[in-house]
């Protein structure tokens, strides 16, 4: 899942407004943002760039489970910084687990209001509804059935424009198998040549 908007100022709320907040929750204007949704390989990220650049200034933020941590740039199908065409891009590749280790739907939900107001995602379904909803409980599980209705508004947050990002069958078969073979083909260009070399080996073996 991808998504896309508009950049906006952060916004501090004073004691006074917070008591005040439910109250008029639903008089303030709410931010905008497009959400694009899609099975893998129906080009979600080629759809949030084209969008960004045509109703710039946007910024994009990856939401896709894998894609957030460094590494396995090939695996996960990371778009290179060349085809990201200078529109800003957060939480892709951002994150090592060595440090944070695996980040939870709650957690990914504070990093990203910490570093943006608007919001556009592309990944995965836990992450997007955990920064849609005005109230999250860390400790439910969307996919299990694991949520408290007490805890969870049914209010979204942003004034939200979903697309799903269509492609028959066939058609996305055939993408998918050529994306592999390029996949594998960047693999033996870059990484092949890294883990084989016969200057570092005695017997020129690995």
């Amino acid at each position: 899942m991808a998504a896309c908007t508009t950049a906006a100022p952060a916004t501090v709320s004073s004691s006074g407004v917070q008591q005040h907040n439910h109250h008029h929750r639903h008089q303030r204007k709410k931010d905008k943002m497009i959400v694009i949704m899609g099975a893998t390989g129906t080009g979600k990220s080629r759809l949030s760039i084209d969008l960004a650049i045509r109703f710039c200034p946007c910024e994009i933020v990856n939401s896709d489970k894998m894609q957030v941590y460094k590494g396995l740039d090939m695996t996960t199908n990371k778009i290179a910084f060349h085809g990201r065409r200078e529109v800003p891009h957060h939480f892709l590749g951002e994150f090592d687990t060595d440090e944070v280790g695996e980040l939870s739907a709650s957690e990914f939900r504070e990093r990203a209001e910490l570093t943006i107001s608007d919001i556009i995602s592309r990944g995965s379904n836990s992450f997007v509804y955990s920064l849609f909803v005005e109230e999250y409980d860390p400790d439910s599980n969307v996919f299990n059935g694991l949520v408290n209705s007490n805890s969870v508004s049914s209010e979204l947050r942003y004034d939200c424009c979903f697309l799903w990002d269509d492609s028959s069958l066939p058609v996305l078969y055939e993408y998918l198998d050529k994306r592999v073979d390029d996949m594998l083909d960047l693999w033996v260009d870059s990484s092949l040549p890294v883990l084989y070399d016969v200057s570092t080996t005695a017997d020129g073996r690995l």
